[in-house]
């Protein structure tokens, strides 16, 4: 058997999700975001964790991603996740998924600056 190209299990899983801002309220008000409605293809490499401490101290941790076009975060409801998105969207935060997607764009030449732009102005590089 010849391999033509090597696959990537981790980036196997895809799934359409709209740009809601949903659970991130406060965040996306305080970075001046509002939410787009954009309809997203994710995969895993697009989701991190995020958490809020209660009064209680109790802290949830939630689902993320980043929405391309605005920088909206929503939460993904966490019964539409296979168990191996969440254990690799576990140990990743904002700013591993920027770093990914810099680092991708590199290796194919789409990009040509050092810096991720937090507006976003060419969403077609920050899409995998």
């Amino acid at each position: 058997m010849k391999i033509i190209k090597k696959g990537d299990r981790r980036g196997a899983w895809k799934k359409q999700v709209i740009c809601t801002g949903k659970g991130n309220d406060y965040d996306n008000a305080k970075k001046g975001n509002a939410p787009c409605g954009a309809t997203l293809e994710i995969t895993m490499r697009d989701i991190f964790m995020t958490s809020n401490t209660c009064y209680d101290l109790s802290t949830d941790y939630f689902y993320t991603i980043k929405c391309p076009c605005c920088g909206c975060l929503t939460d993904l409801p966490t019964n539409s996740l296979p168990s191996e998105v969440k254990e690799f969207a576990s140990h990743r935060n904002e700013k591993t998924v920027d770093n990914d997607k810099l680092r991708f764009s590199n290796e194919n030449n789409d990009v040509k600056s050092e810096k991720i732009d937090d507006d976003y102005e060419d969403e077609d590089e920050y899409l995998l």
